[in-house]
């Protein structure tokens, strides 16, 4: 299974547009049959909502590599101080696959990621355990959290930015 991650940044003045499209977003679900029998899909939504970010964003960036990556080093490895865990549990769709970054947001996990440079001896501990070969695995951690920085920085007063992950 494979996962990509993509990073949008949208004007502020399109918030609530995204809330709408978040709200409204295509979903499929599946109920039982007759005398639970069979399987039938049921269809809600206007669009998905990575289709709302592409038509909108002022720009996209797409992670050069799997968006396991991602959840390994920021969601994994990480660990953010309770209050701005907190931030970025609300900032959170229900599905754990979008998360919003408002400029407060994106400044301060940016913050936090500056100010706690990737320990190498740590990540090649933590790539063991999460069974990958320290000498490819750490390279690639240390650029996730050049990226994240680097798109996180990108977030203005003037925007925000949404980061989609598919698991």
């Amino acid at each position: 299974m494979s996962s990509i991650a993509t990073f949008y940044i949208l004007e502020a003045s399109k918030r609530d547009s995204f809330a709408e499209a978040r709200r409204t977003e295509k979903t499929h679900t599946y109920t039982k049959g007759f005398l639970g029998f069979g399987r039938r899909e049921v269809v809600t939504g206007d669009r998905y909502l990575w289709e709302f970010l592409d038509q909108e964003a002022a720009s996209k960036h797409d992670f050069d590599h799997s968006g396991f990556l991602i959840v390994d080093y920021f969601f994994t490895f990480i660990q953010l101080p309770s209050r701005l865990q907190a931030r970025l549990t609300e900032a959170t769709s229900p599905d754990g696959h979008y998360y919003e970054f408002s400029h407060s947001l994106a400044t301060a996990i940016a913050g936090h990621l500056e100010s706690h440079p990737p320990n190498q001896a740590e990540l090649s501990e933590f790539a063991a355990e999460q069974g990958h070969d320290s000498a490819d695995y750490v390279p690639l951690l240390t650029e996730t959290h050049s990226t994240l920085t680097e798109w996180l920085r990108r977030v203005s007063a003037s925007h925000i930015g949404v980061l989609h992950v598919t698991f």
